[in-house]
C-alpha cells in the first residue's frame, strides 16, 4: 500500500489538467424500460479517469392513473437508497472485458451506506446520504436530484485502486429495475383509525435526466 501511495503521489505531482465531464448514455430509449439496460461509453484517448465517477440522475414519481395527480401531501416517497435499488445490476467493461459486476445492488450498497453515514438520521444528518438518496423524506414531493459515487452502488473497481491508470475503452451498463419497486405508500389517519381513503395511488419512477459525472486527468509525464 506504501508504495502505491508513492506512485500515486509521483505522479500528482505531473497533473497538468484535472477537470470533470459529463457522458451521456449511448441511448436513452431504455432509461425507465424494465429490466433493460442503459450503457455509458467512456471513449478518451490520452487523458485518464480518475476512481470517483459520480452519477447525477433526476426524475419523478408519477401516478399510475393520470386522473388521479399526487399534491404535495399525498403519502407516497421513495425508499431509502432508492438509487441502488433502480438498477439491481451494474456491469463494467474495458476493451470489451467484465472487470466488475454487482448484482443485488441494493443489498449491498445499503450495507456499505450504513458504515459510511453512521447515524444518518434527524439527530445527526450527513448531506452525502441526503443527496445521493441513501436517506429521503416525504416531505421531498415527489420530484427528485441526486448525485452519488459509483463505488458507493457496490462496484469495488472504482473503491479499491488508488492511481489514476485507467484510460478509454469503458463500457458501464445499468439494468433498470420495474417503475415501481423504490416507491412507498402510506395510509393517513382520521379519528385514530387508518384512512383507507389516504392511501395513494399505486405510482411510477420516471427518470428525467441521467448522466455520468466523470474527473478526467492529464499528465505532463510522456511515459505515464
Amino acid at each position: 500500500m506504501f508504495q502505491i501511495k508513492q506512485i500515486y503521489d509521483q505522479y500528482t505531482n505531473e497533473v497538468s489538467r484535472f477537470q470533470y465531464r459529463n457522458f451521456e448514455p449511448v441511448s436513452t430509449l431504455n432509461l425507465n424500460a424494465e429490466n433493460k439496460k442503459t450503457t455509458f461509453k467512456l471513449d478518451l484517448e490520452d487523458e485518464f479517469i480518475d476512481k470517483n465517477i459520480e452519477y447525477f440522475i433526476e426524475g419523478q414519481i408519477v401516478p399510475v392513473n393520470a386522473t388521479k395527480p399526487y399534491t404535495d401531501k399525498s403519502n407516497i416517497k421513495l425508499v431509502n437508497n432508492f438509487v441502488a435499488y433502480l438498477f439491481p445490476q451494474i456491469e463494467v467493461k474495458k476493451h470489451g472485458t467484465l472487470i466488475d459486476e454487482i448484482d443485488f445492488a441494493g443489498v449491498a450498497s445499503t450495507v456499505m451506506g450504513c458504515v459510511s453515514y453512521p447515524g444518518s438520521d434527524k439527530y445527526n444528518t450527513s448531506s452525502n446520504a441526503d443527496n445521493s438518496g441513501f436517506k429521503t423524506y416525504a416531505h421531498e414531493g415527489q420530484s427528485f436530484c441526486v448525485v452519488g459515487r459509483l463505488g458507493d452502488l457496490g462496484l469495488g473497481f472504482f473503491n479499491d485502486i488508488n492511481v489514476p491508470v485507467y484510460k478509454g475503452g469503458f463500457e458501464i451498463t445499468f439494468t433498470r429495475n420495474n417503475d415501481n419497486n423504490v416507491i412507498h405508500r402510506w395510509k393517513g389517519f382520521k379519528d385514530g383509525k387508518e384512512d383507507p381513503s389516504t392511501l395513494p395511488t399505486e405510482g411510477k419512477v420516471t427518470i428525467n435526466n441521467f448522466y455520468l459525472r466523470v474527473p478526467i486527468t492529464e499528465f505532463n509525464t510522456a511515459h505515464i
